[in-house]
Formats: structure tokens, sequence, C-alpha cells
């Protein structure tokens, strides 16, 4: 999932951790990228909001570190772009492709209790309020929907809020390249 919107402070969401299949050589992984600067030049990080020129890695309630803004040329101030979501390293070993699965090794499209969930997603503005971020405001995308797909939801009533749902098997009769 991509979201942009003007300057954005932090980002926010909860997910649920699985164990998944990992071919030798491999990784799979769920996190949220907070980017800004042109393609060439990009500055990336995996979680964080800013307070004071310095980019803050939070878990639940506990601050656990940050990276000062002054290691980045385009993160210094603000982000442009947050993203939420999984990703596979495919070491290409085989002549298909890899088994490692994404998140609990099951489609997005499987919903609840069976693939892997972002929800309550968020982004902090410059007052530094965390504002939920609508399903239609998201830009869904996967590199490879025979393998691992997404689907996104809104449920006010539910507590998700915001959510959306992620994963696939890896190499399978519908994964076959």
């Amino acid at each position: 999932m991509s979201f942009g919107v003007g300057e954005i402070y932090g980002a926010r969401a909860s997910l649920n951790v699985w164990n998944p299949v990992v071919d030798d050589g491999e990784f799979s992984l769920a996190q949220i990228w907070v980017l800004a600067g042109p393609d060439e030049e990009l500055n990336t990080i995996e979680a964080g909001w800013k307070e004071n020129g310095k980019w803050w890695f939070q878990v639940q309630d506990q601050v656990l570190g940050y990276w000062p803004g002054t290691i980045f040329n385009y993160l210094v101030s603000s982000a442009s772009r947050i993203e939420w979501g999984g990703e596979v390293y495919n070491a290409e070993l085989g002549d298909h492709h890899t088994r490692t699965q994404m998140g609990s090794g099951h489609f997005g499209n499987e919903g609840y209790g069976k693939a892997s969930y972002f929800r309550n997603i968020g982004y902090m503005d410059n007052s530094g309020k965390f504002i939920d971020v609508e399903a239609r405001s998201l830009k869904k995308y996967a590199t490879r929907p025979s393998c691992y797909n997404v689907e996104v939801a809104n449920n006010i009533n539910g507590g998700f809020e915001t959510h959306f749902y992620f994963g696939g098997p890896g190499y399978s009769t519908q994964c076959a390249n």
C-alpha cells in the first residue's frame, strides 16, 4: 500500500505476525516505509515519526531510538510518502518463483484469520496529530499478484479502521513462474 499527501511527519499501523516458510538465503518481511526524495536519491526509514529534528522508532508505547534528521537529504523535516506492506526476497535459485511465503502464507483475499494484516493505518500531520488514512486514498499494488496479493478494507465498527490483508504462498500451481 502506498499513501502520499503533502508533508508527512510519521506513520502508524498495527500488524499481526506469522512464521512464514522461507527458503535458504531469502527473507519475508512486513514493515512500514517512510520515504522522501526522487527515486534515484530516495531516503527511506522503516518506521518512525518526527519530533525535534529526529525520526523516532516506537513499538507500542516504548521508545526504542531514533534516526537524526541530519543524516538525510530529503527526510530532514518531513516525508512525502508512506508505504505499508510485505516483501519477499527471491534469490532466483530454481527454475521457478521462490517458495518463500509472504505474511501467513495465505492470500490477502482470504481475509481475517488466514491472511496477514495491517490495521489502524495512519499518518502524522504537522501538528503532531495522527490522522486515519481513508481506504480510497491508498494505492494498492502487488508485483506478483499470482503469488502474493492484497485486499483493502475499512471497518470502523470492528476496531480495525482502514486496514488491508496481504500475503501469499509463493511458488504454487497458481504461481508457477
